[in-house]
């Protein structure tokens, strides 16, 4: 029992120890938390999800993927239902397959190049004598009168091979904004040059070529618009490709517009790059200079087309299909227009029109089942992304036009996708994200884009049940653009460092009252050996054991046995 209450007395202090310690490390953790910075407030990620790559560059020397046969058609995209006001949004259901995502389509290449080696060119004149338009072409446009059939010819020839300049050198060669002055001075020098042009498209006509120029030339028809500059000063653009939106309901009133038809039509904030022609005015004192180009751009006063972005170019994207050739000059113009905009802009701008519309958080379901009519919509998304990685650019022409050597891509789902991908091609990423991809990958994000088209993408191999085949298979999703997303990362849980003090403490004093009370209970059995058995086998005062008459013998003593014996 004297052991036993040595072994308590130590056992105590251990515990009283350990207890010390773990109180310590409660206090330093929650006083940790307490001081540290913390990030913004989200809530945990979703569970993850296998994710496919998003569109990737293709190599300048791969052509662009082949557009899916017709015997793989692409999949639908997810029906949705459109959620009512009240109650919430009804979700539709889930789609029945949960295959892995997509692999990624090439990028769009440029088309070859007709034009000869650029370095020793000086410019577009220069240029254009290399296709048969040399001086003797450009001298046969005299100033100050409408343009002739004669001089026509000659502007469908520089029509036709601008349309075949590359844009790098379109843009390289383009000098400044045109001034009359300087046109009206020097008439004959300014006379094949490039010059930048912006204004309001205030009236549009259509013409055509004679026959022979349809077939050598192969442009069926061409467009004759006003622009008009802030000044007031006027000017002639002959396009080949003008906006799909400035021709409804053209076509159907003839090639031309009245004064007046023309004075009720809106006008178009529009730019373009054109070969100066001549000057044709019916007023001698304010010429009106003629220029010939490949288009018109233009800038509607939208989110989109605030940012210098041409907005016509969406009409050559082609919908349900990998990114094509078609989709290549509107998607890095995109991507070059979010990147005038400052971060976090768009996201401010989007819930401006959010507020506007009297809802509280943006549907995808228009994304999906509705894309026609949602191009160059802005609209701003909250979820969890499960794949975000970095794309460089390869292509020369980008990097020197844009300044565009890399992307990010990510995928992004949000609570009325369905477990469906929305992807966003992002310019750049907040400070300190991490990239990635897989099931562990998982990263909460607000982020504003503006809806590009729907790409058809081809998901990981499935099995063919009818034919016994892996093939992969085409599916559709919304491709968005944007500038940079609002990370929310994930924050460990907050501590209430008031309460774990207390419990610390609590448990300390439970400590010490366990090792009290051990040490009490030690105390008592010492006493308690003292007062009873040692004190019965102790000693009379002043005997020894040799005194006692103890009995010692060198063998057992069974007397007492045969004793019982004989009594019996």
């Amino acid at each position: 029992m004297a052991h036993l209450g040595g072994k308590a007395s130590l056992a105590g202090c251990a515990i009283l120890f350990v207890g010390v310690l773990m109180v310590s490390g409660v206090w330093v953790e929650g006083r940790g938390a307490e001081t540290g910075e913390l990030p913004p407030e989200a809530p945990p990620p979703q569970e993850a999800l296998p994710e496919a790559p998003p569109p990737r560059e293709t190599p300048a020397d791969e052509e662009p993927a082949a557009a899916p046969e017709p015997d793989e058609p692409a999949d639908e995209p997810p029906e949705v239902e459109t959620p009512a006001p009240e109650p919430p949004p009804a979700q539709p259901e889930p789609q029945p397959e949960s295959e892995p995502e997509p692999e990624p389509e090439p990028k769009p290449e440029p088309e070859p190049d007709d034009a000869e080696s650029l370095p020793a060119l000086t410019g577009a004149r220069a240029w254009l004598r290399g296709h048969d338009v040399d001086d003797s072409q450009f001298e046969r446009f005299v100033d100050g009168v409408p343009m002739d059939g004669g001089e026509r010819e000659v502007m469908l020839d520089v029509m036709y091979w601008l349309a075949h300049l590359d844009l790098t050198a379109l843009e390289r060669w383009t000098g400044g904004k045109w001034q009359p002055a300087e046109l009206v001075q020097n008439p004959d020098d300014c006379r094949g040059e490039l010059y930048f042009l912006t204004g309001q498209v205030t009236g549009i006509e259509i013409d055509a070529p004679v026959p022979e120029a349809i077939e050598r030339l192969d442009i069926e028809r061409y467009y004759i618009c006003r622009l008009v500059r802030s000044d007031g000063q006027p000017a002639l653009v002959f396009a080949r490709t003008v906006p799909n939106a400035w021709l409804e309901g053209l076509e159907d009133q003839g090639s031309a517009e009245t004064e007046t038809e023309q004075s009720q039509r809106p006008s178009y904030r529009a730019s373009a790059r054109g070969v100066f022609l001549k000057l044709e005015s019916d007023d001698p004192q304010r010429p009106t200079p003629v220029f010939v180009a490949t288009r018109l751009a233009w800038h509607p006063d939208t989110p989109l087309g605030n940012l210098g972005m041409d907005v016509g170019l969406l009409d050559d994207v082609v919908q349900r299909r990998h990114l094509t050739s078609e989709d290549r000059e509107c998607f890095y113009q995109m991507l070059n227009a979010v990147g005038r905009a400052e971060p976090g802009s768009l996201v401010r701008r989007a819930q401006e029109q959010l507020r506007g519309t009297g809802q509280h958080q943006y549907s995808v379901v228009p994304l999906f089942n509705d894309a026609e009519n949602q191009q160059g919509r802005l609209v701003c998304l909250r979820g969890v992304t499960r794949r975000l990685i970095r794309i460089p650019v390869g292509d020369p022409d980008v990097v020197e036009r844009f300044g565009i050597d890399h992307y990010y891509e990510m995928a992004l789902y949000t609570e009325d996708s369905q477990e469906n991908p929305l992807w966003f091609c992002l310019r750049d990423l907040p400070e300190g994200m991490p990239t990635g991809d897989g099931p562990r990958y998982a990263e909460e994000v607000q982020v504003a884009g503006f809806f590009m088209k729907t790409w058809a993408y081809r998901s990981q191999e499935t099995r063919d049940e009818a034919e016994g085949e892996r093939r992969a298979r085409v599916r559709l999703a919304p491709l968005l653009i944007g500038r940079r997303p609002i990370w929310y990362p994930e924050q460990p849980p907050e501590r209430n460092t008031t309460a774990a003090a207390i419990a610390g403490g609590l448990f300390v004093l439970a400590l010490l009252g366990i090792w009290i009370g051990l040490w009490h209970y030690g105390r008592s059995d010492r006493k308690f050996h003292e007062r009873t058995i040692a004190k019965t086998h102790a000693l009379d005062a002043g005997l020894s054991l040799d005194e006692i008459g103890l009995d010692a013998q060198g063998k057992p003593d069974f007397r007492h046995l045969s004793e019982s014996g004989e009594g019996e």
